[in-house]
């Protein structure tokens, strides 16, 4: 685990080479699949493994960015507790729409609707939203 071998890893990463995730995801993907299912107790173990396989993918998306000024460790787990947040959001509105679902396309999908009920269902879209 040492300092150096990171520190290739994210030259190489940021010059475009694939190859220094393996050694990355290696000693840090466990770590972070864990931490993901700590803090989100939702997620089952193969949603954790995707959003680590998602993190490691924006790692070496945006390699190029990365300054030493913590280490590696916490901002690859920054990455990935914004993956878990975007996760979280996504499953909650999702679920939201699911029971909003019948109000919403008969007000917004249906043209003979009146402005009451497109405006209701417009303010239902928009609860959900924010919720």
């Amino acid at each position: 685990m040492s300092r150096s071998s990171d520190e290739e890893c994210m030259r190489r990463l940021s010059e475009g080479d694939p190859g220094g995730l393996g050694p990355l995801h290696r000693r840090y993907g466990g770590p972070l699949g864990s931490l993901l299912l700590r803090v989100e107790p939702t997620l089952a173990p193969e949603q954790a493994e995707e959003l680590v396989q998602e993190s490691f993918i924006t790692l070496f998306q945006t390699a190029a960015r990365y300054r030493e000024l913590g280490t590696l460790k916490s901002w690859i787990f920054r990455i990935g507790l914004n993956k878990a947040r975007s996760w979280r959001r996504r499953t909650l509105l999702r679920r939201l729409l699911g029971r909003q679902q019948p109000r919403l396309s008969a007000g917004l999908g249906a043209e003979s609707s009146g402005p009451d009920q497109q405006a209701e269902a417009r303010l239902a879209l928009s609860r959900c939203l924010q919720g």
